[in-house]
């Protein structure tokens, strides 16, 4: 009946099949190296026959020695390429009997490696500038808030305003009216009235000045007025942008928090040998 270690060897063509690259294949019983194979990225070989011994601190050996799997990777400073080395003991009626070893090229993982390090390096930067901008947002939606109030008060200084050209006005009609009544008074005074109707004809003058002084200022304040309500309406407006374009920052920002939670199990996944 054919060994447990004969069987493995049988098996080793379907054991190659596994991997997706090449490996470098190892068998070893307790005193010797029974079958090896090589690959192209491994250039050394190890004949059958090579004692044990000789293999010391290699993966196999340990497996052998320990009776347990062992994995164990390397980087490219050896063979020009990183690779990862799995041995497993093989036992028959309970007792270690020999062990198998594979050597495989582990490029595609440094490659996961170096592309998930830069994917985490790129997401950090991004997720940076997105709470800056949230930041920024935020800041500007409170500067709006400012001057949203701001405007309010000049709205309120401008109805005070208001309420004081109306007596200015008021007192200007007044004026016209008591020149004209003056007037009429140093007219029915005759030549005694001269003076008097000059300084009548004066308050007169004054009077029309003020109130169409008056009605010009009144109009500015209005198209004022008018102005300030306008632009309170475009700061609503941008604040409620504002608002609306922090929200989705806020929703990047979870999105990029995803991203990385994503890169560090690639990360994690990369280095499980290590």
């Amino acid at each position: 009946m054919p060994t447990m270690l004969e069987h493995v060897l049988a098996a080793i063509p379907v054991y190659k099949e596994t991997y997706t690259d090449e490996p470098v294949v190892i068998v070893i019983d307790r005193t010797q190296v029974v079958h090896f194979e090589k690959a192209s990225f491994y250039p050394s070989g190890i004949p059958a026959g090579t004692p044990v011994s000789s293999l010391e601190g290699t993966v196999i050996a340990k497996a052998l020695e320990l009776g347990v799997r062992i994995v164990e990777e390397r980087d490219a400073s050896r063979f020009g390429t990183a690779y990862l080395s799995v041995a497993s003991p093989i036992r028959e009626n309970g007792e270690v009997v020999g062990a198998i070893g594979f050597i495989v090229p582990n490029a595609r993982l440094d490659s996961l490696r170096a592309g998930t390090a830069d994917l985490s390096g790129v997401i950090e930067e991004m997720s940076a500038t997105g709470q800056e901008i949230t930041a920024a947002g935020a800041h500007i939606a409170d500067r709006l808030q400012e001057q949203a109030s701001e405007s309010a008060q000049l709205l309120e200084r401008l109805k005070k305003a208001g309420s004081v050209l109306a007596s200015v006005k008021e007192i200007a009609e007044q004026s016209q009216l008591l020149g004209l009544n003056a007037a009429i008074e140093a007219a029915r005074a005759g030549e005694q009235g001269l003076g008097f109707g000059v300084v009548a004809t004066e308050i007169r003058k004054l009077g029309e000045y003020s109130k169409a002084a008056v009605s010009q200022i009144t109009e500015l304040f209005r198209s004022m007025e008018e102005s300030i309500r306008a632009m309170d309406r475009t700061v609503g407006e941008i604040a409620k942008e504002s608002k609306s374009a922090s929200a989705g920052m806020d929703e990047f920002s979870r999105a990029f928090a995803h991203i990385a939670e994503v890169a560090g199990q690639l990360s994690d996944a990369a280095n499980y040998g290590k």
